[in-house]
């Protein structure tokens, strides 16, 4: 730095901090860099102090930190004590002006906060706190402002409050301004740690609060309150005023705008000021101001020019100082437009131009156009908003009226406007790149409007230069009209475009012209010169036969857009006899489009109408008649002539055009596209006659139908006619019709684009309130939804979708009323359920809890079942439809109100019978019921919940029930449903009094609903024993079995208190103890276990006598002979009832447990029992439920454990026979005799099984109980028989094989391919049965010897039957598309991983989560078992992606998993002596590095080799190297570590068989060699066996010790023999002598 940049002098009135120079006023601001922090030694609280020295950091994010901690502290409780209120005023002036948003704000927010906190403390610490406060009311970021207004304004409540404090704190707002006016960017911040820009940024931040203080002070107080401190104000104005005022050209747009704004505020209110300082002024805002750059400020600064130049115009002249002319600085600003303002910019700049004092500019020609170039400049600017053109314009032509009528003479005059006014019009109407400059844009009224104001002028010679120009433009045009390119020319479209727009362009403009004057003289010009283009336009139109479709536009363009042009009768004239002359020759011409136009707009003259009618007639006539080689053009033609209102007269009766329409119509309607327009048309303007319209109508109705190819374009028509003549639907049943076929439409799925267009416009059918067809729509609406519900056919409606129907009729109110209209009838309701409630239920319901055995007791009743069942689409009947859609309107209001008394009870009481016949079909799986079965999941689940809704229903009127048993008609208004249960209870009871099947389902509905009452309490209620005398049905003799039962069944504990129950309960065991094997028995067990249930529970006690007990036991016992042969549906009742009993006398000994084992076993194995029919169903579940109970007294009675241990091995095989049973169908039932099967044979050990092939047929049942249990019986018998197999592989040498049953299990591997999704979440039975199978083979592996192991593998690999294994299970477990489970998120840790939990994923509730679960597990056991099989599919797979996912998968999870059992396996296998062998190998294992280190001892040194796993141990190959070489020569060393590592990777990858031929190699290579005759060592220094033998003594010697020997003496002797040694070596190559 030169030593002149800096230099000082002594002065008592400076002081120099840092080198830089502090004066007075410097020390006075609170801004500046240099002034210390306010003290805070008198602060305690440490947290404090360090947020108060976090302000004076330079990092913003720090001071938002401590600003935030202060604003924590000042709301705790401390902060009232602490007087920080000081601390804080002094820290935020600097604050308030830093350069993060984030930080001023919150610096006012903490300001208002404390300023709220200490309240009266405050006052001391305003006048240095207001300044700063306005500062931020005044701030350029809003989001500032307004917090720092918020916080002043929640402490000032009014606006008197907040002037009041702007008064009274005048003198500190100025001073404060003016001290920040002194400052200097480097008094501000320290240029150490801060960049130009933030200084910059900062310094601008200053000067604008400075400014805008003062402005803000002028522009709000009064003159009286602003003279008060005077003084003030002009110490503010005097102090730095070239400063001040050179800020209008500072590089700070804000701050330019603020002294813009200061300058108007002190012409307003300090008038004084500005006289001081006009002449700075007129430099700073003319001289300097206009030559710089004014972006987003220009406006302010000539707003602010505009009353300067008013007041005091010398300072466009004599006070004017600069070395340029003002003239060229106004052009130069001018000619850069508004820089980013307003289009109010232009207004305003036009008022200053007028303004200017004379001489400023020069009232001569080239000044003026010089000035108006300037204007075209800064409007055609590229900074120049495009919204602000108008206004530009506007300003533009106002500028040239001023100037011209400022110039000398009419010369001049004439000139300006030739030079700067004509070419806008010119070029306007006919645009060219070389005139661009004076493109106006899409400003026509601006520019009419001009040239209405030239023709006000009364300058002669410039009218007649107008009318020169204008006469031009116009011959100019109609040459170009006459001259357009001919057809054969490659730019002809070009051609007549570019004169279509030129046509366009003339014509708004005449018209905006003629509409703006009201000069005649100058409209005649307009109206002649139109003409000339008109009539020119249908002279070249006629003689080019309409090639030259341009001419015709030009017409066109005339008629629709200077209409007012034809009221002239010469116009319309030349139009008329163009058309008569003309119109029907030309309509083959590419004018024809044009021509059509021109048409209409003369047929909508009111004179012209007759004319124009016999016009059209006539041209439709003709195109008509063109032959069919011109279709198209005839099609064309049409539509364009009846595409207009006002010739829908003309065409509904003109017979041609209909018969036209109909035909095309119809093609339309067949996919045909062009004849599509003509149908369009004829809708839109309805100019298709009545007849023709209704058979088009229904053509479109007959359409809408998916299987209609063309249904798409029927929709189209609909959608047309919906949206343009709803009055072609007006036929009452042909709007039933189409509403039906829209809504089936609308449901189907395969095609959902289609059937959401259908009900798109279902509601555009839809009629809107209020419009008197409301009422109508929704009478339609019922009858659809009746006649649909009434009938059910594969096209019928789903209920669904009539409900909905029926919420969109009821969308306008959804009142009771409303909702009760759409009820079905009664009496279709019974027809529909009456053929399913004549067929007899399936026996198999009988061991269903807790209704089972009332189904045996239905009367011979002839099974009728219903020849032709109505079904829809979905399968469902007519009984179910009615059912689902009753239900959803019960979900809407409560039945009590819906429909009459009498009727409620009828409506639940067929709900009720529909949901004993779903529930029943659902159980037994039955497909020819209220249901068909349905492969659609929705479908599938909508009979469920159609059960759930129902049980809503019926529960939902038993909550308000308390004195449903009082005979009471007359009940309080708060019970609304005890009437109604009362009605539906006597219902239930009465049809449950018959023994059909409807008295079934009556009696099962009614435990249901019972179970509901008592449920709510309703049984608590006084009054049980009287109602139940009164049914008279709890008795032994009733008739009614099925009402006594549901009562029974369905209230359960609820009846234990009543005394009727306990005698019923006594009488029946009373009667069973004499009763014989017959009808009648079976009668009395029935009841007598639905009374059981009032007992059910372990801890309850059976109100009946031990010995009438014990009798009743030992009587069922003594029909077992009976019960086992012929009378199951008794035996099931039998063994149901002693569930019960037994239990109740368990302490008792006697040969009944051993007689109740009997009866079990004996029912087990019935001779004719070769399947699970429905018959033998009940009794078979009975019974082994009834041998599990027995199993769980086991500890209650010795006679009973005696009789279960004599009994063990024939219910052992008991329970296999009946797995063994064939089982014909799924279903609840079934589940129910296989669900106790699968926990006894879980439990069962040592299965009786002499031939397992007879089980491997059941692994493949789609029944997965069945599947389970075969599973469970199959691996422990497996696993015990390995014992036996290695056994007699090692005695007999012969290979173990794999059961050729457990093999065809593998042969169909299944493929991801034929499931889709769905199939897979629930783990088929197809794919459960293959991986089973894979599990059994391994559970073989897991048991056997290691060499049996070896031919499983090699069985395995003679059937290839591992491909398909593991292509299935890395495409399940997303491997193909390289996207593998992750273990850790399906919850699978290592335990999981090597045992999987078997009877988990062999239930019947196994998912998706179990089936990748049992294969992450089969995929573990293939690697541990069956390496070499995995290794082997992986090396030779196809999918790199496969590849890659799966070697990556194999070694995160499972590589350390079975490298870890390996290891394992050698550890055991080393550890086991081996007879055969002198020597064994010594094993050592590193399980962290997966290492196995082998080698022999010899004469203390050990040669050693080490088996390393790879990463992806199996798939890649094993590592075998050489650690040390002892005794064995290195080609034969190398040998025996290439035959280990063979051994491992051919003989299934076994470490193990590895080893052993490592170990069988070593010993044959040291067998039989001797220690060295010379040494006496059988291992030489170099490590090698003596392999130099004497041919006389046949000692070996090594070659070593030989030639020392030989050295050490003077002959070749052996050392032993003495004889001469001949070479003779041992090993198998040929020997040398």
């Amino acid at each position: 730095m030169s030593s002149k940049t800096f230099k000082t002098q002594a002065s008592s009135s400076r002081v120099i901090v840092g080198g830089t120079i502090i004066t007075p006023a410097l020390r006075e601001s609170t801004l500046s860099y240099l002034v210390p922090p306010p003290d805070i030694q008198w602060i305690s609280d440490p947290n404090v102090v360090v947020s108060f020295k976090s302000l004076s950091k330079k990092d913003a994010i720090t001071k938002a930190k401590a600003l935030d901690d202060l604003r924590a502290f000042i709301d705790s409780p401390p902060a009232f004590q602490t007087n920080i209120e000081g601390a804080i005023v002094g820290h935020y002036p600097k604050l308030a002006i830093d350069n993060s948003r984030r930080v001023r704000e919150l610096a006012h927010q903490t300001q208002y906060e404390i300023a709220k906190a200490v309240k009266k403390r405050m006052e001391k610490h305003m006048p240095e706190a207001i300044a700063t406060w306005l500062v931020g009311i005044l701030d350029r970021d809003r989001a500032v402002a307004k917090t720092a207004m918020d916080g002043l304004t929640s402490i000032l409540k009014t606006d008197d409050k907040i002037q009041k404090c702007w008064r009274v704190y005048q003198p500190e707002i100025i001073q404060f301004a003016r001290l920040a006016l002194d400052e200097t960017p480097y008094s501000l911040c320290d240029d150490r740690s801060m960049s130009n820009d933030e200084i910059q940024e900062i310094y601008m931040r200053v000067m604008g609060l400075s400014v805008s203080l003062v402005e803000f002070l002028l522009s709000r107080l009064n003159k009286s309150d602003l003279l008060k401190h005077q003084d003030k104000y002009k110490l503010y104005f005097e102090t730095n005023p070239k400063k001040l005022w050179g800020l209008i050209s500072c590089p700070d747009a804000f701050v330019r705008k603020l002294v813009a704004q200061l300058l108007v505020v002190c012409l307003n209110k300090q008038h004084g000021i500005i006289e001081a300082n006009l002449e700075l002024i007129s430099k700073s805002f003319i001289a300097e101001a206009l030559s710089s750059s004014q972006s987003a400020s220009a406006f302010q600064l000539v707003q602010a020019l505009v009353p300067l130049t008013k007041e005091y115009p010398e300072v466009w002249v004599s006070l004017y100082k600069s070395k340029k002319s003002v003239s060229s600085k106004l052009l130069a600003f001018v000619a850069k437009g508004s820089q980013g303002g307003p289009g109010a910019y232009w207004h305003s700049l036009q008022d200053l131009l007028t303004q200017l004092p004379d001489g400023v500019l020069s009232a001569d020609i080239d000044t003026s156009i010089d000035l108006l170039a300037a204007l075209r400049d800064g409007i055609n600017s590229r900074e120049e908003h495009r919204s602000n053109a108008a206004q530009a314009w506007g300003s533009y032509f106002q500028s040239a009226d001023f100037l011209v009528k400022r110039l000398p003479d009419e010369v001049s005059q004439n000139k300006l406007f030739v030079d700067a006014v004509f070419p806008i019009l010119e070029h306007h109407i006919h645009p060219s790149v070389q005139s661009s400059k004076w493109s106006l844009g899409q400003n026509t009224p601006v520019l009419a409007k001009a040239f209405v104001t030239c023709t006000l002028n009364a300058n002669t010679a410039l009218r007649g230069s107008l009318t020169q120009e204008w006469q031009r433009l116009t011959d100019d045009f109609i040459s170009r009209i006459r001259t357009s390119l001919p057809e054969q020319s490659k730019d002809y479209e070009a051609s007549q475009a570019s004169i279509v727009t030129e046509a366009e362009r003339w014509f708004i403009f005449t018209d905006e012209a003629l509409r703006s004057s009201s000069d005649p003289e100058f409209n005649k010009i307009l109206e002649q010169h139109s003409r000339k283009i008109i009539s020119a336009a249908v002279t070249v139109t006629s003689t080019r036969n309409g090639k030259a479709y341009s001419a015709a536009a030009t017409v066109d363009a005339a008629l629709r857009l200077a209409r007012r042009l034809f009221g002239i009768v010469e116009i319309i004239n030349i139009l008329k006899t163009f058309l008569e002359q003309n119109f029907n020759r030309l309509l083959l011409s590419p004018s024809m489009r044009y021509l059509v136009s021109i048409f209409h707009g003369f047929h909508s003259f009111p004179q012209q109408k007759y004319e124009a009618g016999r016009i059209w007639q006539s041209a439709v006539c003709s195109v008509l008649r063109l032959p069919e080689n011109e279709e198209e053009q005839k099609l064309r033609i049409i539509v364009a002539l009846t595409a207009n209102q006002s010739v829908r007269d003309l065409a509904l009766f003109n017979p041609e055009v209909q018969g036209y329409f109909h035909k095309m119509s119809i093609k339309a309607l067949h996919g045909d596209q062009q004849a599509w327009l003509v149908l369009e048309t004829a809708v839109t303007f309805k100019t298709i006659g009545p007849a023709q319209a209704n058979m088009v109508v229904h053509a479109i109705v007959s359409g809408i139908d998916r299987l209609n190819p063309f249904v798409e374009k029927c929709l189209e028509a609909l959608d047309l006619i919906l949206k343009e003549n709803t009055d072609l639907l007006h036929d009452h049943t042909l709007q039933m019709l189409l509403l039906t076929k829209l809504l089936a439409l609308g449901e189907d799925e395969s095609n959902m684009p289609l059937a959401s267009k259908a009900m798109t416009l279902r509601l555009l059918m839809a009629p809107h309130e209020g419009t008197g067809e409301s009422e109508a729509a929704r009478g339609r609406v019922i009858e659809l939804i009746r006649n649909e519900l009434e009938s059910a056919s594969p096209q019928s409606l789903d209920a669904g979708t009539l409900f909905k129907e029926a919420l969109e009729a009821m969308k306008y109110g959804r009142t009771p009323e409303a909702i009760a209209s759409f009820f079905p009838k009664l009496l279709p309701w019974a027809k529909a359920l009456a053929p399913f409630l004549q067929m007899r239920p399936s026996l198999a319901l009988g061991i269903l809890q807790p209704y089972a055995g009332a189904v045996f007791l239905i009367s011979d009743h002839q099974d009728t079942s219903p020849s032709v069942v109505s079904r829809d689409k979905n399968g469902y009947s007519v009984a179910l439809r009615m059912a689902l859609f009753v239900t959803r309107l019960l979900g809407l209001h409560e039945l009590t109100s819906l429909v009459p008394e009498e009727s409620q009870a009828e409506y639940l009481y067929y709900l009720a019978l529909t949901h004993a016949l779903v529930k029943d079909q659902v159980d037994l799986q039955e497909t020819d019921m209220l249901f068909e079965s349905h492969t659609k999941a929705s479908v599938k689940d909508e009979p469920k919940k159609l059960l759930r809704d129902i049980e809503l229903a019926l529960d939902y009127i038993t909550r308000n029930a308390p004195s449903w048993r009082d005979e009471n008609t007359i009940l309080p208004d708060h019970e609304t449903s005890s009437l109604l249960v009362r009605n539906l209870v006597s219902r239930f009871l009465k049809a449950s009094s018959s023994r059909d099947p409807q008295g079934y389902y009556a009696g099962k509905a009614l435990s249901h609903f019972q179970g509901y009452l008592a449920s709510k309490g309703k049984w608590k209620v006084p009054g049980g024993d009287e109602w139940l005398e009164r049914l008279g049905i709890m008795k032994t003799t009733t008739q009614n079995i099925f009402g006594a039962s549901a009562i029974l069944i369905g209230c359960e504990s609820s009846l234990r208190p009543y005394k009727s129950i306990n005698n019923l309960c006594n009488r029946l065991i009373s009667d069973i103890a004499v009763a014989s094997p017959n009808t009648e028995a079976l009668e009395k067990l029935v009841l007598l276990n639905a009374c059981l249930k009032v007992y059910d529970g372990d801890a309850v006690e059976i109100p009946v006598a031990q010995t009438r007990l014990i009798s009743a036991v030992k009587q069922i016992l003594s029909w077992s002979q009976a019960l086992a042969t012929t009378h199951m549906e008794l035996a099931s009742e039998a063994c149901r009832a002693l569930h019960r009993l037994l239990p109740a006398i368990k302490g008792v000994y006697g040969s009944y447990w051993h007689d109740a084992l009997h009866l079990i076993t004996a029912i087990w194995s019935s001779t004719e029992m070769v399947a699970l029919s429905d018959e033998r169903i009940p009794a078979v579940g009975m019974s082994v439920e009834l041998v599990s109970i027995l199993q769980k007294l086991t500890d209650a009675n010795d006679d009973l454990t005696d009789a279960l241990v004599q009994s063990k091995r024939m219910i052992k095989s008991g329970l296999i026979g009946l797995l063994k049973l064939q089982r014909p169908y799924d279903n609840t039932p079934l589940r129910f005799v296989d669900g106790p099967l699968l926990q006894q044979i879980l439990q069962m050990q040592n299965p009786p099984i002499a031939d397992l092939s007879d089980l491997y047929p059941l692994l493949a049942s789609d029944l997965p109980l069945v599947q389970s249990a075969t599973f469970h019986v199959l691996k422990t018998a497996l696993v015990d028989a390995q014992q036996q197999i290695s056994l007699d592989r090692a005695l007999k040498g012969t290979s173990a094989t794999i059961d050729d049953e457990l093999l065809s299990l593998l042969l169909d591997a299944p493929k991801i391919s034929s499931f889709n999704d769905n199939e897979l979440e629930s783990f088929p039975p197809s794919v459960r049965r293959y991986l089973l199978s894979w599990h059994l083979i391994f559970d073989s592996f897991s048991a056997a010897s290691h060499n049996v192991r070896g031919d499983y593998s090699t069985v395995i690999d003679a059937g290839d039957y591992t491909s398909p294994f593991l292509e299935f299970m890395f495409d399940v477990l997303g491997h193909s598309v390289a996207s593998p489970l992750k273990l850790d998120k399906e919850g699978i840790d290592n335990t999981m991983i090597r045992e999987c939990d078997m009877k988990a994923v062999t239930s019947p509730e196994a998912s998706e989560h179990d089936m990748r679960l049992l294969l992450v597990n089969l995929y573990y056991l293939s690697l541990k078992y069956v390496p070499g099989l995995v290794k082997k599919w992986y090396k030779s797979c196809g999918n790199r992606q496969t590849v890659v996912a799966v070697g990556a998968w194999t070694a995160k999870w499972f590589s350390p998993l079975v490298a870890e059992d390996i290891l394992d396996e050698v550890a055991q296998w080393s550890e086991k002596p081996n007879p055969d062998v002198d020597q064994t190998l010594r094993i050592k294992i590193s399980k962290n590095s997966r290492e196995v280190f082998a080698g022999y001892e010899i004469e203390d040194m050990e040669m050693i080799i080490v088996i390393r796993l790879p990463p992806e141990y199996p798939l890649n190959i094993v590592d075998v190297q050489s650690i040390n070489r002892v005794a064995i020569p290195e080609k034969k060393w190398n040998n025996f570590i290439r035959h280990t590592q063979g051994a491992i990777q051919f003989t299934n990858g076994s470490i193990i068989d590895g080893l052993e031929t490592f170990q069988k190699n070593v010993i044959g290579a040291l067998k039989g060699h001797e220690a060295c005759a010379i040494c006496f060592s059988t291992v030489s220094e170099e490590k090698r066996l003596p392999d130099r033998q004497c041919a006389t003594c046949r000692n070996l010697f090594h070659n070593d010790c030989l030639h020392r020997w030989f050295s050490s003496g003077s002959t070749n002797t052996c050392p032993l023999c003495r004889n001469p040694f001949q070479y003779v070596t041992t090993n198998r190559s040929r020997g040398r002598a």
